[in-house]
C-alpha cells in the first residue's frame, strides 16, 4: 500500500512504495534537517497505486514542486 507524508515543520514531502519505507525516509529527513529533535510531525496519506504512479510520474518535473512547495 503506497503512502505519502509531508513534514509538518519544513514542509518536505515523501513518496514511498511501503510503510516501511515511508518510515525509514521520515526517520531520515528528521535527523539531516531537523538533527533529532523530539518535536517530529508529520502528516500522513494512504494513496491508492493509480495515485501513486501519477505522483511518482508528475514528481519529476520542476514545475510540481515549485507549486506545490510555494507559500500561499
Amino acid at each position: 500500500m503506497p503512502f505519502t507524508a509531508r513534514c509538518i515543520r519544513c514542509g518536505y514531502v515523501v513518496l514511498a512504495n511501503t510503510r516501511r519505507m515511508l518510515n525509514l525516509q521520515m526517520e531520515d529527513h528528521d535527523s539531516v534537517s531537523h538533527k533529532h529533535e523530539l518535536d517530529s510531525r508529520w502528516t500522513i496519506a494512504v494513496l491508492s497505486h493509480i495515485e501513486y504512479g501519477m505522483l511518482l510520474n508528475v514528481s519529476k518535473l520542476s514545475a510540481f514542486w515549485s507549486a506545490l512547495l510555494s507559500p500561499k
